[in-house]
């Protein structure tokens, strides 16, 4: 290594932009990861759970945009539910789940799933998507 080698001057840039690129990206994602796994906890110990009727399945596109400008592959469906009423608030709710990945049946409209409600704030719950029936 002579005085004026760029080489660590570049490994040191492309530490930098890694780091970067990690507490910008992959923290927030961890968090909130973590953040929902303490609210689905939450809500398994304390949320209200009601019976809901699914009314359609949703597909949700994730991934980078095509050279087109389309949506690239990798298919999410999203199954929502039909509104609850919420006897506290007199106000309608309709549920979505969270992104699925794989298939899922074309029979589900009608269906029945449960949904556990914080029961001072409706507009958090989370489907549980396991005792579709």
């Amino acid at each position: 290594m002579e005085i004026g080698d760029p080489a660590p001057v570049l490994i040191g840039i492309v530490a930098v932009i890694w780091g970067l690129f990690f507490v910008l990206f992959v923290v927030p994602v961890v968090r909130q990861s973590r953040r929902r796994q303490r609210d689905i906890a939450w809500l398994q110990a304390h949320g209200w759970r009601i019976n809901v009727v699914v009314d359609r399945v949703d597909t949700q596109r994730i991934g980078p945009l095509s050279a087109a400008g389309r949506l690239a592959a990798n298919p999410r469906h999203i199954i929502v539910a039909h509104a609850w009423d919420d006897p506290q608030g007199r106000k309608a709710h309709l549920f979505s789940s969270d992104p699925l990945s794989g298939t899922v049946a074309d029979d589900l409209p009608g269906a029945t799933v449960d949904v556990l409600v914080d029961p001072d704030n409706p507009n958090r719950y989370w489907m549980d998507v396991a005792t579709l029936r």
